[in-house]
């Protein structure tokens, strides 16, 4: 957002994955949409995410995912 807040993002299945070219396949990808955006510290945090997903086709020139969650809500996980 105008905040430099993370609204919208892909929950991918590995470290490193966000950054992998070629992407990982659709069907390994999630396309979550927050409920309310989150200030992200690093990149390396990892996050429990929950909220209502459901199959559909999402594209963006990040890449592709077979999956959405709406309504998101983020809790940090702590090793």
């Amino acid at each position: 957002d105008a905040e430099g807040r993370v609204t919208e993002l892909f929950l991918v299945p590995f470290f490193g994955a966000c950054i992998h070219v070629p992407p990982p396949a659709p069907n390994q990808l999630v396309y979550v949409i927050l409920a309310e955006p989150l200030e992200l510290g690093s990149m390396a945090d990892a996050y429990w995410v929950t909220g209502r997903m459901r199959a559909t086709n999402r594209k963006t020139r990040l890449g592709a995912s077979a999956y959405e969650m709406t309504d998101a809500r983020t809790e940090r996980y702590e090793f």
